[in-house]
């Protein structure tokens, strides 16, 4: 392996070790999920990630903007996936809203929250306001703070979404009665 390939992995290894993946909130979630703490939960969380859809968008025009190439293929991938491939069934916001409803409902008699409506919910607390106006902050700094942002949240993505799915898994009970009912 050559040097700059050494430095490449050392870099990605820092990244995936860095302490911003040692959030506290994760397992202080997994542990301690109940009705109040879930509705409060799912209703920052859809605040929190509507506009995923429309920042990769903003990232793919800006990208193209600046001839970059290599972002472009990479922002427009993740953003067919995000968009379900073309299958709306398959977005992954409809995925989301649809799981975190059906847990919510089984686990606590939740009604259904569209994450279009999230905004409106009096549930949303003032951290999750200041995240969305951050991050509006950075995408309209210059192009390579965008390129450094977005690129970290796509890495902290699916540490944080395997946190949730873990939390969910740990902390159901009625969800497992009503799938032995169904066998």
């Amino acid at each position: 392996m050559n040097n700059v390939q050494n430095k490449l992995l050392t870099a990605l290894s820092e990244l995936e070790n860095h302490k911003v993946f040692k959030c506290e909130y994760f397992d202080f979630f997994k542990s301690n999920i109940n009705k109040k703490i879930y509705e409060l939960h799912r209703a920052n969380f859809f605040f929190r990630t509507e506009a995923t859809v429309k920042g990769i968008a903003y990232v793919v025009s800006q990208a193209a903007l600046h001839d970059d190439m290599d972002t472009l293929i990479f922002f427009t991938y993740i953003l067919n996936e995000e968009c379900g491939e073309g299958d709306k069934n398959r977005c992954h916001e409809v995925l989301m809203e649809t799981s975190h409803n059906k847990y919510g409902k089984y686990e606590f008699g939740l009604p259904s929250l569209f994450v279009n409506d999230a905004k409106n919910n009096e549930l949303i607390i003032d951290e999750t306001h200041n995240y969305r106006r951050e991050i509006i902050n950075i995408l309209s700094d210059s192009y390579h703070s965008m390129l450094g942002c977005v690129y970290a949240l796509e890495t902290h993505a699916d540490f944080m979404l395997t946190n949730f799915r873990d939390a969910f898994r740990a902390n159901r009970k009625k969800m497992d009665l009503i799938n032995t009912k169904k066998t």
